[in-house]
């Protein structure tokens, strides 16, 4: 609202090429008490388009409509041309009066009859025309802002009008608002839509409805219309309403569709259980997950007064809604359930958040159940314990057998070498005794280390220097005694080119030897056992060797040679 004694001055441009009317028009409007102007005035329409586009701010264009440049209803047309938005007031002579009625429908504000004009119509044409282009003006800047647009057509006369909104909304380039109602309307266009629903207005006298327009940029966009149509002269239609933008929320409403399918899709679909209830438990939503967890239908839960007492043991429900509403969010609350028919309870992990509304204060929940993996998990933690204490076992054997087994082949070979001397019967019985005794439990440390190994996985070689020939030799004094007892003969022949240090394992070639020469002798009852040496590769840095061992015994059946080498 204006302040009492507060006037506005406003800046008014006269396009009028006779200097005494322009003269006549200052005085009017100076004497006139219903509008304060400032006149600026210019003789010919190329002046005050150019005054227009240096100086946008004149509240009003007193227009002649018979300029040096132009005449007629042309200079209107080529004045909106280029200041669509200008006030204008057209002045025109008796004669013309119908040219202002046509000028007013072009888009002029109000016409003025130069004849008839004094002070007060003058100031109030203007005062009028100012007052009515700021409500307008107004009107447009909530319409723009609601993204609201007006429209009205007239086919009969092919007019259409549009405001500048709807321009925006369906992309039409240009800035011209008065449209030739065919042209833009023919089947392809974007205006198309009007036409479809003026077809309707006709028989409903009111439409209105959400559309989706396709713009020309080729996107999309969407609006709601409203088109009322009103019977004018000779039975033909005026049709008017307005269009609002509403892409914004039919985009949000698309996407919330889309989110609502996602969220349905994942909450029937996920094998996890997922449920919606109050604090109390009064179940409002689940899926039917949730339903084979607990081992009823989702009818009969959505039935219960509360699924805490299906999910929770005693007070262990009232312990976990009161956790819940002081930390509003819980991941992996542990949950044993008792299922019948198991004997064991199952393993489940409760995540929850609160949930809250207008209507509604709950709780939403997933809920993961981890039987199978935590018992695969106790019984991975229970094969890893007895593995360790197999190794450790076996290697305690392994260590052990390797260390009786050098001190019992010294006890046995010895005890062979002792019998080849003079002996009292009764030491004879002491020492026959002492080798019988050694030689079995060699065997049985031979066995253990032999299992204990294969058990372990694992071999490791040693590589240290070693006399291959005394090597040797100790082996045929330790088995000396079992040829004699069986009366065989023990034949050995070494390549002599073979060094007598070489680099290696002793102790495994010794049991492998020994283990060879012994199962010889065992299935040997005559003739003889043989060890040979040869020379496979050599060179300064490497020898490999390849050992025989050989017997006249009965030997063994073909389809058992590849199960003594597993």
């Amino acid at each position: 609202m204006i302040p009492s004694g507060f006037e506005i001055t406003h800046r008014i441009l006269l396009i009028e090429d006779d200097p005494s009317f322009a003269k006549l028009v200052e005085i009017l409007l100076k004497e006139s008490d219903l509008i304060r102007c400032e006149v600026v005035n210019k003789m010919t329409l190329e002046e005050g388009i150019s005054e227009l586009s240096a100086n946008e701010d004149y509240a009003a264009v007193l227009l002649d409509m018979n300029l040096p440049d132009s005449r007629g209803f042309e200079t209107l047309e080529q004045l909106l041309a280029k200041h669509p938005n200008a006030n204008v007031i057209v002045l025109t002579g008796f004669e013309n009066q119908e040219m202002g009625v046509q000028a007013v429908i072009a888009g002029a504000q109000d016409f003025i009859v130069k004849q008839a004009s004094d002070g007060q119509a003058l100031a109030k044409a203007l005062r009028y025309s100012i007052e009515r282009r700021n409500v307008m003006s107004h009107l447009e800047e909530t319409q723009r802002i609601a993204k609201i647009g007006n429209w009205e057509s007239i086919p009969s006369t092919n007019y259409f009008k549009v405001s500048p909104q709807i321009l925006k909304l369906f992309e039409k380039p240009g800035s011209s608002t008065t449209l030739a109602y065919d042209e833009v309307t023919a089947p392809g266009q974007p205006f198309s839509v009007f036409k479809e629903l003026e077809a309707e207005a006709v028989e409903k006298k009111e439409v209105h409805k959400d559309i989706r327009i396709q713009t020309e940029s080729g996107g999309f966009s969407y609006a709601y219309i409203l088109c009322k149509a009103t019977q004018v002269e000779n039975g033909q239609y005026k049709f008017s309403g307005i269009v609002q933008d509403i892409t914004e929320r039919k985009q949000a409403e698309l996407e919330k569709i889309e989110s609502q399918e996602r969220y349905e899709n994942i909450f029937t679909e996920s094998k996890d259980a997922i449920y919606i209830c109050d604090m109390n438990g009064k179940l409002f939503d689940c899926n039917q997950s949730t339903a084979e967890l607990l081992g009823q239908s989702v009818e009969a839960l959505k039935a219960m007064d509360s699924i805490h007492n299906l999910l929770f043991r005693k007070d262990a429900g009232k312990a976990f809604i009161d956790r819940l509403s002081k930390e509003k969010t819980i991941r992996d609350y542990e949950v044993e359930l008792e299922v019948e028919g198991e004997d064991r309870p199952r393993s489940l992990l409760i995540t929850a958040n609160i949930s809250q509304s207008d209507t509604f204060e709950g709780y939403n929940s997933i809920i993961r159940d981890r039987t199978e993996r935590k018992r695969h998990e106790e019984l991975l933690i229970a094969r890893n314990k007895a593995r360790e204490r197999e190794k450790v076992r076996d290697e305690l054997i392994a260590s052990i057998s390797h260390e009786m087994r050098t001190p019992m082949n010294a006890i046995f070979g010895n005890s062979n070498l002792l019998l080849q001397t003079d002996l009292k019967p009764e030491q004879l019985d002491y020492v026959t005794f002492i080798k019988q005794s050694s030689e079995i439990l060699l065997g049985i440390i031979n066995n253990i280390l032999d299992i204990a190994t294969m058990q372990n996985g694992r071999i490791r070689f040693e590589k240290k220097d070693f006399n291959i020939y005394e090597m040797i030799e100790s082996l045929s004094n330790v088995m000396n005694f079992q040829f004699e007892k069986k009366q065989l003969k023990f034949h050995l022949d070494i390549e002599e080119k073979i060094p007598r240090t070489i680099q290696g394992d002793r102790l495994r070639l010794n049991q492998i030897l020994y283990n060879l020469v012994g199962n010889a002798i065992k299935f040997t009852d005559e003739g003889e056992v043989s060890l040979k040496v040869r020379i496979l590769e050599e060179n300064p840095k490497k020898i490999k060797l390849k050992f025989w061992v050989s017997d006249t015994g009965i030997g063994i059946d073909v389809e058992q040679v590849d199960r003594i080498f597993e």
